[in-house]
């Protein structure tokens, strides 16, 4: 939260124009916890009020994740990959009051400062849209490829509903099928002139399994196309970013937001070398363990650009080129550690 209020711009008036909950793990989210007091957490009533206990069935909730985000800075517009039982994942039974409090959240911010939630517009460009001197950036649009399960076709705003099992056939096999909530995310492409950026949540293929639905990277391959840059999919873990996936985006440069001691996983970077093999790699938070399991599969830690901090990506005017810039993360200084470019957009 320190990070966006010291960068908003004044005319964001200090709310956020749009979040997008990419999918229903605690990373991406926020996590639901009894235990919240020994992390320092708070909570809230139905109103807002700051309380002692959460008490979820009367509308209170927990401050973490988007929760707590929106709670401090108001956000406008939610979108995320739809509920639950429009398509349910494997945590659909193990966790449901991590849902509730995602959505008691939504209602008191919806009281509050009028929050609309979304299910992101697969195929469509002009839900997310900009709000402050659009003129100005000719060529900008954000689509959104898939979420719940359901992807773009490629043609107009059509919608392929039919790649996952409807949801009650989920509904009756979820024990057997199991199915895992990352392929559920929310996937987007953003442009701005020349240059594209693809954003995949936790997308994943099927790697571990016979059912081939699970593999949604597959027909994400087939309706996008290059881009400049991308978040890697599930913070680079092994089951992510496939090489269909990959052989279509063929990016130029690559961020990796790390969860885990063991990413990223040095499988899935062999995978983006193939595919691009000039490609700039730049991780937060890389550990010695990483460090090590990379060196042990022939992977020259040397070779990323940066290691840690916050990761800012900037776009010239015009779209023809951009910059990557790195921040240092251990204090509120937000010092330059180093900046790479200009990219030429392709």
């Amino acid at each position: 939260m320190q990070y966006i209020k010291h960068f908003a711009p004044d005319v964001a008036n200090g709310h956020i124009d749009y979040f997008i909950t990419s999918h229903y793990h605690g990373d991406h989210m926020g996590i639901y916890t009894k235990g919240f007091a020994k992390y320092g957490w708070h909570v809230v009533d139905k109103n807002g009020t700051i309380t002692s206990s959460v008490n979820l069935d009367a509308g209170g909730f927990l401050l973490n994740g988007v929760s707590e985000v929106g709670y401090y800075i108001p956000i406008l517009r939610i979108i995320d990959r739809g509920d639950w039982a429009d398509r349910p994942s494997n945590v659909f039974l193990t966790a449901p009051l991590r849902m509730q409090n995602y959505l008691n959240f939504i209602d008191w911010s919806a009281r509050t400062h009028g929050t609309v939630r979304e299910k992101l517009a697969i195929g469509h460009n002009d839900q997310i849209v900009l709000k402050h001197d659009a003129k100005s950036y000719a060529g900008f649009s954000v689509r959104g490829i898939a979420a719940g399960g359901d992807i773009w076709t490629g043609s107009g705003s059509s919608v392929n509903t039919t790649y996952l099992p409807s949801s009650d056939q989920i509904m009756a096999n979820l024990e057997a099928w199991d199915p895992n909530e990352n392929i559920m995310s929310c996937v987007f492409t953003m442009s701005y002139g020349k240059f594209d950026w693809f954003s995949g949540g936790d997308i994943q293929y099927n790697g571990r399994s016979t059912i081939t639905w699970k593999d949604i990277d597959k027909p994400i391959s087939k309706v996008i196309g290059k881009v400049e840059a991308m978040k890697a999919c599930h913070h680079c873990a092994k089951y992510a970013n496939s090489s269909d996936l990959l052989n279509a985006l063929k990016p130029d440069n690559l961020i990796i937001g790390i969860w885990t001691k063991n990413q990223p996983n040095p499988d899935t970077m062999k995978r983006f070398f193939k595919a691009s093999p000039k490609l700039g790699v730049f991780t937060t938070n890389l550990s010695d363990i990483s460090v090590e399991n990379l060196k042990t599969e022939g992977i020259d830690p040397g070779s990323i650009l940066a290691r840690n901090g916050h990761i800012v990506l900037r776009v010239v005017p015009g779209g023809n080129a951009y910059y990557i810039y790195v921040l240092d993360d251990s204090d509120f200084k937000y010092r330059v550690s180093s900046i790479h470019g200009p990219f030429e957009c392709n």
